[in-house]
């Protein structure tokens, strides 16, 4: 107790109390400027992949070849996320039967398990994406055709 009595001390406590605003105010603008930056950034990168999803949706709609085809992606996507599902299921119950003989068998397993799970998961996610745009796209593509054949009528 008797140091907080000195005169150093408080010169200190003063001295890096002043160091700690000037610092702080350095690294705040300092962090403003990356939040801004990363801000723009993240607003440039949806307006690209908005234009880019509606470019797709515009081509699929317009063409009924095209979606024919990304129909029959959207199955192979929809196969391969039930695929990965059975194969996470197949490896853990082979792994949970070969936990007491072999660890390392346990192990391993239980590993690929889980990235099967979780790669299944991501196919899933994409799925629901491309069902998504698809189903945009058929929307789309029946308003142009109903807009089409009223034309034609006339």
């Amino acid at each position: 107790m008797s140091l907080v009595k000195t005169p150093e001390w408080w010169i200190s406590v003063v001295f890096v109390g002043i160091v700690i605003n000037l610092f702080s105010t350095l690294a705040l603008a300092f962090m403003q400027r990356k939040y801004a930056y990363l801000v723009t950034r993240w607003a440039e990168r949806n307006e690209k992949l908005a234009k880019l999803r509606n470019e797709r949706i515009h081509s699929l709609a317009n063409s009924d070849h095209d979606l024919v085809l990304a129909c029959i992606n959207l199955n192979k996507i929809r196969l391969d996320s039930i695929f990965e599902f059975v194969l996470a299921i197949l490896m853990l119950t082979y792994a949970l039967s070969a936990r007491d003989s072999s660890p390392i068998s346990y192990a391993v397993c239980s590993i690929g398990a889980l990235l099967s799970l979780m790669q299944g998961m991501l196919s899933t996610i994409k799925y629901g994406q491309e069902l998504l745009l698809l189903t945009e796209a058929k929307l789309l593509s029946d308003r142009i055709k109903s807009k089409d054949s009223m034309i034609a009528a006339e």
